[in-house]
């Protein structure tokens, strides 16, 4: 099994550029088959709380490895979590925050399925309760799962709820002081059954026939997502993706 070494580089100084000051810290051994842990649309895999900083990755076997350390310190404590994901999917990345009490919060394993959600059992500690719900209301069909801390402390977790073209935008509130998630908005941004990429065309492709027939367009629209400029179904988009995967091999 391939695996890579999770580094973090830390910069220091008002200016980078200036003063050139780059460290980098080996944290462990990760995934590498595919862009599980470095995906662009992760968030909040590396967050710090106070003087500590946490971060969270898949190791060469599947599982879910979280970490802590002091901001004035090189070595990473790790702890093997118990829980795994399906890694093979690059959908599947964790996601973590460290609420106002220092508790911290994840996610992960998340793509059309039920929502895999937990939190430490103490502030700073890394180990974790079982899985469990937030609120129990749209929570079958999770996709990219993200944290954000308020000023106050509380959280607000934001997921894709449904399929794609077909899926909505789920938010919820963690309040620290009872420690409880409640349901902000269930369809916040609705998908409608469509996808933006179509446009007007929308109707041709939610026929069951050409549900299978996806389109890589040179550029989008910015404002409504629609694909412009020249589309294939075997097009540039998919070449490049590609040739990433095959570089990502080594």
């Amino acid at each position: 099994m391939r695996y890579f070494l999770i580094f973090l580089i830390a910069f220091t100084g008002s200016s980078v550029i200036a003063q050139g000051t780059v460290k980098v810290t080996n944290v462990g051994k990760g995934w590498a088959d595919n862009s599980v842990n470095v995906t662009i649309f992760r968030k909040n895999s590396l967050v710090t709380f106070r003087n500590t900083q946490y971060i969270a990755f898949y190791d060469d076997s599947a599982n879910v490895i979280i970490g802590k350390r002091e901001l004035n310190e090189g070595k990473w404590q790790l702890h093997r979590t118990g829980f795994k994901g399906k890694v093979s999917d690059a959908h599947n990345v964790i996601c973590i925050m460290a609420d106002g009490d220092g508790y911290l919060h994840m996610a992960w394993n998340q793509h059309n399925n039920n929502l895999h959600y937990c939190r430490s059992i103490s502030p700073g500690s890394l180990t974790f309760t079982q899985q469990m719900p937030m609120t129990g209301i749209h929570e079958d069909e999770v996709s990219y799962p993200e944290f954000y801390k308020l000023e106050n402390g509380n959280l607000i977790f934001l997921y894709r709820d449904g399929g794609s073209g077909n899926g909505n935008l789920v938010i919820n509130s963690y309040d620290i002081k009872s420690k409880k998630w409640s349901q902000v908005n269930g369809n916040l941004i609705d998908g409608e059954g469509k996808r933006s990429i179509f446009g007007e065309y929308n109707w041709f492709y939610q026929k069951p026939e050409n549900q299978h027939l996806f389109q890589f367009f040179e550029y989008f629209q910015g404002d409504s997502g629609k694909g412009l400029g020249a589309s294939h179904q075997t097009g540039w988009t998919a070449l490049v993706a590609s040739l990433i995967s095959e570089l990502s091999k080594g």
